[in-house]
């Protein structure tokens, strides 16, 4: 399964709405306006939040493989980079699928002898520029 979620998941992006439903439908979204050099997203409703994630077509994201400012990953700027640029690209995949340790994804790797996916042609296919140096403020303004 989690070799079919990196080989045939896709990008895909929207905007998070005020009551958490995400439009991918870009004729649904506000009108950008810029404020402070920042493009923002807002109407009578509230704010919208950009998002970007990878994952199967029509999943729900996973919180983990998500790119907004709401994500896990942007809780401590160390576990964006450790999930995108691991130095020796061996990932915590148990923790990085659901934020969790999960004994069966262990399994499948040690015992099974299962090889681990790569996760480099995810990042290469991102519609953003993904840069190791990026801190979260600058990975929110991309």
């Amino acid at each position: 399964m989690l070799k079919d979620f990196v080989e045939q998941g896709k990008w895909q992006y929207g905007l998070i709405a005020p009551d958490k439903k995400i439009l991918q439908d870009s004729t649904l979204w506000p009108k950008p306006v810029v404020e402070n050099h920042r493009v923002i997203w807002k109407d009578e409703n509230g704010m919208y939040e950009p998002i970007i994630w990878f994952g199967m077509e029509r999943d729900e994201p996973i919180d983990c493989w998500c790119l907004s400012a709401g994500s896990c990953l942007f809780q401590d700027e160390r576990l964006w980079q450790y999930f995108w640029y691991s130095s020796d690209q061996k990932y915590d995949w148990g923790i990085l699928l659901d934020g969790q340790t999960d004994s069966y994804v262990y399994w499948m790797f040690f015992e099974c002898g299962m090889d681990e996916p790569s996760i480099v042609p995810v990042r290469q296919t991102c519609p953003i520029m993904l840069d190791e140096e990026d801190n979260n403020d600058e990975l929110i303004i991309k």
